[in-house]
């Protein structure tokens, strides 16, 4: 850290730094800034003292961050690893995903019954159109299938997963 901020390794060592023991074996240290001047400092050199002062504070374990939904950092509750600052984050950066997939895992599902419906329609008598046969057979709208047929079977998400896992391959019939 010290490297790549020069200005505060030559700021950090023009302050003092304390150890007080707690009981239990641990104890905590504090760095006091020694301003060089007794003089007013310059706003950069206040800047300077805080980063000390973080470090030093008994309770720095507790700040956590950053998050990986939003970037911003925060204060746990516990020492426990988090990697969320809150609960409406977690449910962001999580439920989405997972209701994609979901979706997507029913959407195939439909399309293989439909796919089911279509080699039980090439083998029955064929008095109706496919589409209208299998829409009877399996409840889906024609306007399911068409668009099933037209977007080659994957389903819908507003939000894009990887469908490497779940691929699969159409058939459909000529119309």
């Amino acid at each position: 850290m010290f490297r790549r901020e020069p200005a505060l390794d030559i700021r950090v060592q023009q302050g003092k730094t304390s150890f007080y023991p707690l009981p239990g074996g641990r104890g905590y240290l504090e760095w006091i800034p020694i301003p060089a001047k007794a003089t007013t400092l310059p706003p950069q050199n206040l800047a300077l003292e805080y980063p000390m002062t973080l470090i030093t504070n008994p309770l720095w374990e507790m700040l956590g961050g950053p998050c990986r939904c939003c970037g911003n950092f925060y204060l746990k509750k516990t020492k426990r690893r988090r990697v969320y600052c809150s609960r409406r984050c977690s449910s962001t950066a999580t439920a989405v995903p997972s209701v994609c997939r979901k979706r997507q895992m029913v959407q195939a599902n439909r399309v293989r019954c439909a796919q089911d419906d279509i080699g039980k329609w090439r083998k029955a008598k064929r008095s109706h159109p496919w589409k209208d046969w299998v829409s009877n057979r399996t409840g889906y709208n024609v306007k399911w299938i068409t668009r099933a047929v037209t977007n080659g079977g994957e389903a819908s998400c507003w939000r894009p997963v990887n469908l490497q896992e779940q691929s699969f391959v159409l058939a459909w019939p000529a119309t």
